[in-house]
């Protein structure tokens, strides 16, 4: 394996053992269903993704918002890490 991928599963492995959200979040990618829909002369590709649906669907009429998890930038901020993969 190079060094470049080396250092990419190491982030991710990091990642997910220290922030939760982004583990639950990478975990729900296994509902994920793909079909692909013909048509004379291309193709498109259609994703169903159930997991998704839980932040489509947050509460946001007027005077109904609440901070959530995805409102909190600096949470998500600390929680987050990165690496030189280039060094």
């Amino acid at each position: 394996m190079s060094d470049f991928s080396t250092g990419v599963n190491e982030l991710f492995d990091g990642q997910f053992r220290g922030w939760k959200l982004a583990r639950d979040n990478y975990s729900q990618l296994d509902s994920v269903r793909v079909r692909t829909v013909s048509f004379p002369g291309y193709d498109i590709s259609v994703q169903y993704n159930p997991g998704r649906i839980v932040s489509s669907a947050a509460r946001s009429m007027r005077g109904q918002w609440r901070p959530g998890p995805a409102s909190c930038v600096r949470q998500t901020v600390r929680q987050s890490r990165g690496c030189d993969l280039w060094q």
